[in-house]
């Protein structure tokens, strides 16, 4: 019994072995930004906006959609 129990905690041991991580990932170890030193957007520039009236852009597209309800019944969203 004790020969079991010695080998499922060694087996347990060595099995767990690879998914220890000894040390923070990369991105933990960078201090985050302050709000305070983040650049504000200048939004009278209209390079800054993604999608803006009046132009070709990202949101010049059909944005129709059908929303689907729990009862099954489909609706146009326009």
């Amino acid at each position: 019994m004790r020969r079991i129990f010695g080998a499922l905690i060694l087996l347990g041991a060595w099995g767990t072995a690879g998914f220890v991580q000894t040390s923070a990932p990369p991105a933990a170890q960078q201090p985050a930004k302050s709000a305070a030193t983040a650049a504000k957007n200048d939004y009278s520039n209209g390079d800054n906006w993604l999608c803006r009236p009046g132009r070709q852009d990202a949101c010049a597209v059909d944005l129709a959609t059908t929303v689907v309800s729990a009862r099954g019944q489909l609706t146009a969203e326009t």
